[in-house]
Order: structure tokens, then sequence, then C-alpha cells
């Protein structure tokens, strides 16, 4: 009896063995047609018969499989996507043509002209971006006018999101125009651009098999404006409802496109109007979904393929519900991939699955704004999400790299003298140096550089990554989170606001006369670069709050005390329990009638509201005849997200209060329009706009202060903006004398400002001035007289 044979054409770098493998333990031999055969090098390690073809020629393949056919029993035909689907085209005539099971070839060849995608879906009432095809600049231009930037745009047909990229402004538009109709990019066909509108929200992707749904994954891209992965994690977060929709939508793709037999990976974006379909494309993904997949589910969905291709019944049962997560690591610049380290620690943690590197060092490392910008990856998986995650994050920081520039070409024969040396070469002084990722690039840094500069470790929920990669506004928004070279050169105080010399016993503070100010935690759902605190966050600090009743005591001591505001670090990362106990000790004060928290969790964590235990501590506030009053944090319209603003409409049903402060930072919300629509969706959400702080001149975040004469210009314009009951906030900084209203540049060349609050009872409500210095940005700046 002849052997049984499964039939790839091309391979596949990333799963190309998983199926090499799994043909095998189903008892068949695999035999790769391949017109490049050195591409896959697991070809020759795993020793797989492998014949040079040309497999772009229908009648050459034909011709192959046919002489193969007197050896073989061939059982099936499949194949790989490369930078385009057409090889998964010939796959289906070449099935049809030996009378196999197979994908229909016309329908492959639409769903892979994205245009021609499109205009099916949109034909069959399935939700997609606003989309225009264009031939030249011209058509390009005109299709982003009617459409609106920011726009995406992306070659016709194409795949790894090669060529694709978000154009946010006209020179952005022109530049990619430029570089995809310039011939730097490669076209199979006559150069096309998609231009299509660019729905914003969280990037989910549905596997399908046949008609039935496999998985939901949720998907995260790395920097705009390129489509890079950075993470996927199976399955999304969804509720029942959510799910249903996703799958209904996914079915109704298939049945718009002529799909449905084998595999199909179908991408949404969930916007204000719900799922919106970005792309399908028919086949299995490459990279680490597979894997994930079977970590999650059990399903092995490489096997069930090539059951289905040899005309087998697939199963599609879950024998467990895990989750599993992909950590992209992607180069950050361009140069040569000096050395990696912590991989095998990272392995090492439980419940970390796998780390690779995809390049060995001393490899030239150019980024292409797609799915080759990637260097290797780390997957976890565990029984619960919030384990994954840990684990994952647990394993992240471990790994480091360091890509060196390219030196001139006169140099290179000397060049291992420019590079960073490797973290072995520091031998005992290891332990006190750190690889770190700042946005200029990677560093190794001393622990004695980080806290001369009072530089905090980079920390920051998945949740808020999602958040502003997905808002459109990652350019201004990764400032907050993501450390900065600047804050090495960023000089000024740890206390810009005397606190320590208001704290009357550790952690508490009573400045002014009607507030108390409790420290609860030193500790943050995400570490902001420009915190006023970078002395205690994440510190240990001894500068807590301990003794509660001693703090109670002092303030049943001052009647005049009327509200206590619990802040820190972020009074929410403290269990609801912890929170209570707090309480235990300030509801029984009868001249207390608010308590207040200062929190960003809103913005970092917001799932953190849904707790239904915080439900009876806010009753408990309410039922001792006091007012629950929530300081949400949100610096920019990118923050406020769909979560946040349905925890906060659940409170303020329970009888909640919420204002919201922003700081005013440079490169991040420096811009009146910004700031307008953050205020305005605060009000919409029912958060009132409270203050608009200046910056302070914290050491290692001063770089944020933006100038008094610009702020004034900016408070004004938002005003500007907003109708009269959206404009509720005050322009301020809190000073060491107190915390002064800004109000006006005025004609004499003086900077007007007035009290809002002050130590001193009698300097409430003053108004003074002082001469305006360009380029100040604090009162200190200002010469007295």
């Amino acid at each position: 009896m002849a052997r049984r044979a499964l039939v790839l054409l091309e391979g596949h770098r990333s799963i190309g063995l998983l199926y090499v493998k799994a043909a095998q333990r189903l008892g068949l031999h695999p035999i790769t047609l391949s017109s490049d055969l050195t591409q896959y090098g697991y070809l020759a390690a795993e020793g797989v018969e492998a014949i040079r073809v040309d497999t772009d020629n229908l009648d050459t393949l034909i011709h192959e499989c046919s002489r193969l056919r007197t050896t073989y029993d061939i059982a099936g035909i499949t194949g790989f996507a490369g930078d385009d689907e057409s090889v998964y085209v010939m796959v289906g005539k070449l099935s049809q043509h030996f009378n196999l099971p197979g994908p229909n070839p016309a329908s492959i060849e639409g769903c892979c002209d994205k245009f021609t995608q499109r205009q099916l879906l949109a034909e069959a009432g399935v939700p997609v971006p606003a989309y225009r095809l264009a031939e030249d600049a011209a058509n390009v231009e005109s299709a982003a006018r009617d459409i609106g930037l920011p726009v995406i745009l992306k070659p016709r047909i194409g795949s790894g999101s090669i060529g694709v990229l978000l154009s946010r402004t006209v020179d952005e538009l022109a530049e990619h125009t430029t570089y995809l109709l310039s011939g730097k990019h490669t076209w199979r066909s006559s150069p096309r651009i998609l231009v299509e509108e660019f729905a914003q929200g969280q990037h989910y992707s549905a596997d399908t098999m046949g008609s039935e749904v496999v998985a939901i994954s949720a998907t995260n891209f790395d920097r705009p404006p390129h489509f890079v992965v950075l993470e996927s994690t199976f399955p999304a977060v969804l509720t029942d409802e959510e799910y249903k929709r996703v799958a209904d939508l996914s079915l109704s793709c298939l049945r718009a496109l002529g799909l449905g037999w084998g595999p199909t990976n179908i991408e949404f974006r969930w916007t204000k109007r719900g799922p919106v379909v970005i792309e399908v494309n028919p086949r299995i993904p490459g990279g680490t979904i597979p894997r994930l997949i079977h970590l999650a589910y059990g399903i092995d969905l490489v096997t069930e393929h090539i059951k289905a291709v040899i005309g087998e019944e697939w199963d599609l049962r879950r024998s467990h519900s895990h989750t599993a997560t992909a950590r992209m690591l992607n180069a950050d610049r361009d140069g040569i991939l000096d050395w990696t380290d912590g991989d095998s620690r990272a392995a090492a943690i439980p419940g970390v699955v796998e780390v690779k590197f995809y390049v060995e060092p001393r490899t030239p490392i150019v980024r292409k704004g797609d799915y080759r910008d990637t260097i290797g990856h780390v997957i976890a998986a565990s029984a619960s999400r919030a384990q994954t995650d840990a684990i994952l994050q647990q394993a992240v920081d471990l790994i480091g790299w360091s890509i060196a520039p390219i030196p001139p070409l006169g140099e290179r024969k000397q060049s291992s003298g420019t590079h960073l040396p490797a973290p072995s070469t520091y031998s005992d002084s290891r332990p006190h140096t750190a690889v770190m990722k700042f946005i200029e690039g990677t560093r190794v840094v001393s622990e004695a550089e980080l806290q001369a500069s009072s530089i905090t470790r980079y920390h920051v929920t998945k949740f808020y990554r999602e958040q502003i990669t997905n808002s459109g506004y990652y350019d201004q928004l990764k400032y907050i989170v993501e450390p900065s070279l600047k804050e090495f050169d960023s000089l000024g105080q740890l206390d810009t606001s005397g606190e320590h010399d208001n704290t009357i016993v550790p952690g508490f503070q009573h400045k002014y006369a009607q507030t108390g100010l409790l420290l609860v935690t030193d500790r943050c759902a995400s570490y902001c670069r420009y915190c006023l605190r970078k002395r205690i966050v994440g510190k240990d600090s001894d500068e807590i709050a301990a003794d509660f009743a001693q703090i109670a005591q002092y303030i049943c001591g001052h009647s005049e005390m009327t509200n206590v505001l619990l802040s820190g670090g972020d009074p929410f990362m403290l269990s609801t329990a912890k929170l209570g106990k707090i309480l235990d000790h300030l509801l029984p004060i009868p001249h207390l009638n608010s308590i207040r928290f200062g929190t960003k969790a809103l913005a970092y964590q917001p799932d953190r509201f849904e707790d239904p235990a915080l439900t009876t501590l806010f009753q408990r506030i309410h039922d001792a005849g006091k007012t629950a009053v929530v300081v949400t944090h949100f610096d920019h319209i990118g923050e406020i997200s769909v979560n946040a603003e349905r925890n906060i409409r659940s409170l303020r049903a329970q009888g909640v209060q919420f204002l919201n402060q922003t700081v005013l930072l440079a490169n991040v919300n420096d811009d009146p329009e910004i700031l307008a629509a953050t205020f305005a969706r605060c009000h919409q959400t029912g958060v009132r706009p409270y203050y608009l702080f200046q910056a302070r001149p914290v050491r290692g975040a001063s770089h944020f202060q933006v100038s008094l004469r610009r702020g004034i210009e900016i408070a004004r314009s938002i005003n500007q903006r907003l109708s009269g009951i959206q404009k509720t906030f005050k322009y301020a900084m809190s000073h060491y004398t107190g915390k002064i209203e800004i109000l006006d540049l005025g004609a004499d060349g003086r900077v007007y400002m007035r009290y809002h609050q002050s130590k001193t009872p009698e300097m409430i409500g003053k108004v003074f001035s002082r001469l305006h210095l360009e380029g100040a940005c604090w009162l200190d700046d200002l010469p007295e007289g």
C-alpha cells in the first residue's frame, strides 16, 4: 500500500513545524513544495522531504503532484500564506483539481483582495470601516478628506500588516503614500491603496473552523502608527452578550465571503457602535496563536485543520479552560542586536510556557513596521487571567536586550567597542544595574543613577496599556507611564508643597483648616512619570499612615476639619476590607461631613470599581450621614474608557459624587482642544471638572511643566470651547504657601493670581500679582514686588 502523504505548499517560519509534527502524529508523510527551501530552516533540521518548485505556477504544481501520486497516496493538500494569500488560492485550485477537500479558490481570492472583501461584507450588511480605493496620491488625499483623519493606509493585497500605517496628519498621509507608490513597497499586482476609517476600540480576533467559532482573543498592538502585535490573550474578556455578538458577526462574515470550509481568522474592533470587522483571513494565523488556543482550551487547531484537509472528522471539544497570553518582544530601534539576557531565568518561572528569541546576537535589526519587527516572545498560561498576567509580567521584567547603533562604514572593524557590554560582564556590580526601556531606547542604568534622579521603575496595568494603544492617542499618553531619558536631567524638589512641614502624625497632613490628608498606601496600579510623590510611591515609605486611632483622635480635637481625603499612592490599591477598617475610625467623627478618595484607578484599572463590596462601603458612608466623593484623575480624553464610564455611572446611582483633577502636562495634554474634550466627556459622564493643575517642579518630572504664559492661554482657550455648565475647573498650582488659582497675564506684564486655599485663613481669596518672566513655570520663578 502506498504511503499516505500530506502536501504542504510553501512553509511557515512560525507554524510550519507544527504542521509537520501534527501530520506525522496522524500517520502522514509531509512533503513541502517551495520555490525557496532555504527560508524554512526546520525542513533540513527535521529531515522533511522537500521539493523546489514554482508555487506560483498551477500547471507546474499539478505536474509535480501527479508525479508524487505515482509514489504516494496524497491524502490532502494545504499550505501557508506568505506576505500575501496567493499560495492559499493555489491550495484551493490544486485540491479541486485532484478532487480533495479544500477551500473554494474563488472565495479565497475574493477574500484576499481587501477592497473586494470590504465590498462583499458591506453588501451583506456587515459593519466595516468607511473605505475608498485609491491609485495615486490625489486619490488618497481625496479619500482621506472624505473619510476624515486619522485613516489607515494599506495595500489592496497583502498580509502581516506589511505596508499598513495609521496616518494621523496630512504630512503622515503624504509620506506613506509616497512610500507605497515609490517602488519601495513590493506589489504583487498593480499598486492600489485602500484608505480606511480608523475604527478605534479594543481589538479582538475570532478563530473559526468550518462554521464553528473556536476561540475569541484580545490583541494589543505596540506603538502606533504601525500595527505590530504586542500581546495576544485567549480568551478575551467578554460578557455573554458581547461574545454572542462577535460570534454571530463572525458567521455573517463567512456567509458573505463564501467561506466556511477550514480555518478562518476574523479581526474586529469594538467601537462605540459595537464590533466592526477589520479583516477576514481564510487561514490559521501564524505566530503564537495556534499554541495559545491549545494552551487555553486543549484544542489543537493545526491537527484539526489537517483532519479537515484529509477528509476526516475534526474534534473541537474543549478539554479545559485556562488563560494563555503571548507577549511579543519587539525591537525598539534599528542597529545590531548586541546581547540578550534573562530568557533562561524567565523560562524557569512556573507558568511560563516558552521564552524564545528569534534572532541571534550580532544580527542587524532594521525595523519594517510590521510582524518582522518582533525579535522574540514569552508565553504564559494558568487557570486565571490575573495569575497569567502576573506570571507574564514577572518573566518580561527579567528579559533584556541591547541594540547598538550601526557604526559608520569606516568604523565597523572596531565597532565592538561601541556596544553596551552584556550584563554578564558586570561581575559584582551586576545586581546594581538594570536594563531599562525608555521612550528614546533601551539603556543599562545603575540603581544609583535611578535613585539620584528619583526615577521610578516602569509599571503599568495591562488595561491601561491596551486603552492608550487603542485610543488613537498613544503618542501623547505614552509619556504618562513610559520612562524617558529626560527624567535624568529634570531638576527639582521631592516635596514641592510642604507636605513634610504639614504632617501632624505619620501619614496624616493638616495644611488647610477644613481638610485632612491621609496617606493610606504607597502603591499605585501604574506609576505616573510626573508623580508629585516620587519620594513615596513604590518605596515602602515610612510616610504612610499606620496608627489610625491616633489620627482619629487628632481629627476629633479639630472641629474645623469637615472632610478627609484618602490618598497615597492610590487608596483603591487597598482591599475594600482594609478601606472599611480605616472608615471604622473616621465615620464616628461627627464634624466630618465628607470622605474623599483621590484615585487614578478609574483610568488604570476600572474593574476595581466592580467589586460588590464597594457598594456596601459607600453605603456605610451614606448611612453615617456623610458624602462619599471620588476625585478621579483623567489627564486626557484617551484615558476615559467605556469601562470607567460604566462604573462611574453605576456608583453615581448609589449617591457617590465625582470630581476630576487634571495635570497640565507638556507633550501630553497641552492642547486646549484635547482638554476641552476631556472636560466635556467628564461632564457628560457625571464627573465635575475640578482642577487643572500646573505641573510641579518635582525632581525627575519637571520636564512636564509648561510655561505659565502657555498655561494661561490654554485655560482661556478651554473656556472658550465649553458651555457654562462645563467650565467648572480652576487652573491652579499647589504651592508651599497654598493652593493658588492662576487668573491671567495682564497687559502690564504681571501674572494675576488668587489664593484658593491657604494655611493662613486671611490669605484665602486674596488676589495678588507678580512680574512675569518668559519661561516661568512656577510661583518661585516670578520675582516678588
